[in-house]
């Protein structure tokens, strides 16, 4: 079990979906305290997070994944992969939450709106504690997230069309290897850090190599945007920014935020777009092919078809 950083709403207690041949339940407080040991699990953590009793019944709800393994260990890492991968997408689909000040200024935080959970519970199937464990993240400024079940719904069935998740020639891997270091790049915690995370999510889906240049980059993301041309110019902008980040150490703090609002909206479109092309090829070699080709112009494709015509006849 683990306490998600979202409440339903509306409020509906009993809400199942699979992520990854995983069962997700999320319940509510009343009902785990009855099926399981809740005072052993929050006692034995108390020390060592700053999540009162109160904060957790108002900010979380509890998710309880059915699962197995040689040993809790093995079992934590099972789920939290699921679970990641689960909040990744929430996070995804979801909208930028408002500006959040201190008494000094804006200041700086992860711009995941479903944050890592701060405690983690094992448990056998009579409801006793077989062990607990907490974040190392420290200092997470969790507020009241809602949820709605339409939402948890296409998160999950999001993630079911990937099949082959652990192959990384396979678009599936690859791509769900991307939706993990974009929520990752969310979870940072200053704004230089999350820019070049999410910028990496741009290569990486990019396919960048050693002797690629940004520019080329750009090009094929460009290349998979949807075309009314409003990520492809702000692209160019984005680059830029990238560029005076890496080679002068300089970014525009005060717009920080606002620059990564649109850095986001940007990969949030490119995973998408990867997603679409999935359903029409499967091999991420074809996806290297298929940057290759869309450059060229009408008259070097239609070339580029016949040498390929030519070669495999000769071949039949």
């Amino acid at each position: 079990m683990l306490p998600f950083h979202a409440i339903p709403s509306p409020s509906n207690n009993d809400i199942r979906f699979d992520v990854f041949n995983k069962n997700f339940h999320i319940s509510n407080w009343d009902d785990f305290q009855i099926a399981f040991d809740f005072e052993s699990f929050f006692y034995q953590n108390k020390d060592y997070t700053s999540i009162s009793r109160d904060h957790l019944f108002s900010l979380f709800s509890p998710i309880v994944i059915k699962t197995s393994g040689k040993d809790p260990l093995d079992v934590y890492y099972e789920s939290q992969n699921a679970i990641d991968l689960f909040r990744f997408t929430c996070n995804m689909f979801s909208v930028f939450g408002i500006y959040r000040y201190s008494s000094s200024g804006r200041y700086e935080e992860p711009i995941s709106k479903y944050l890592p959970s701060p405690l983690y519970g094992i448990f056998d199937l009579n409801g006793s504690l077989i062990t607990s464990l907490f974040s190392t993240i420290a200092n997470l400024n969790y507020t009241r997230n809602e949820i709605l079940k339409e939402e948890i719904y296409q998160a999950s069935n999001y993630l079911s069309q990937f099949t082959e998740v652990e192959n990384l020639e396979h678009m599936h891997g690859f791509i769900i290897t991307g939706l993990s270091k974009f929520g990752e790049a969310l979870d940072g915690i200053h704004y230089r850090q999350i820019f070049l995370g999410l910028w990496q999510v741009l290569e990486y889906l990019a396919l960048h190599k050693d002797n690629m240049n940004m520019i080329k980059v750009t090009n094929r993301i460009s290349s998979i945007l949807n075309k009314t041309g409003r990520d492809r110019h702000l692209l160019s902008a984005m680059r830029c920014i990238r560029n005076n980040l890496v080679h002068q150490g300089f970014f525009p703090d005060r717009e920080g935020y606002e620059v990564i609002q649109l850095l986001k909206s940007i990969v949030e479109n490119a995973l998408k777009s990867v997603t679409q092309l999935s359903h029409s090829f499967s091999s991420v070699k074809i996806l290297e092919k298929y940057y290759e080709c869309i450059s060229l112009n009408n008259i070097d494709l239609n070339a580029f078809d016949s040498a390929i015509d030519l070669i495999q006849n000769s071949r039949s």
